[in-house]
């Protein structure tokens, strides 16, 4: 269960990152968030990373043994970022979940954190798949 609060927390902080930069490519360098910079958080970092990749939610045009070159949100991770957070995170506020986000990891609440993204999760798993 560690992995995964770790997980949220990584998740989080990456996604509300590429959120700030939309639509600017940003390289992401474990060295620049510290909570990451050393040998056991950094599996957490990489393998955060990697998952978004994967899911679609982000890209990147390289991986470097230090990071990732020119990384940006897909149209899906924009998508579940620009959404309006009643919608996704079923809270009252008017943000969207990508500004939610950021006041979530100001709040240093891991319940809040693991819940948001738990949902932006499942949001996205119901979306239509389209060509």
């Amino acid at each position: 269960m560690e992995n995964i609060t770790a997980f949220n927390r990584c998740a989080a902080v990456i996604l509300s990152a590429l959120y700030d930069s939309f639509p600017m490519k940003s390289d992401i360098l474990v060295k620049a968030y510290p909570d990451y910079d050393n040998p056991e958080a950094s599996d957490i970092f990489h393998a955060t990373i990697t998952f978004l990749i994967e899911e679609g939610y982000i890209r990147c045009a390289d991986r470097v043994y230090s990071g990732y070159v020119s990384v940006i949100l897909t149209s899906k991770g924009f998508a579940v970022l620009q959404a309006p957070a009643p919608d996704v995170l079923g809270i009252e506020h008017k943000n969207t979940v990508g500004a939610e986000l950021k006041n979530l990891l100001r709040s240093g609440s891991d319940e809040l954190i693991r819940t948001a993204i738990n949902k932006m999760v499942l949001w996205v798993s119901k979306l239509p798949l389209t060509m």
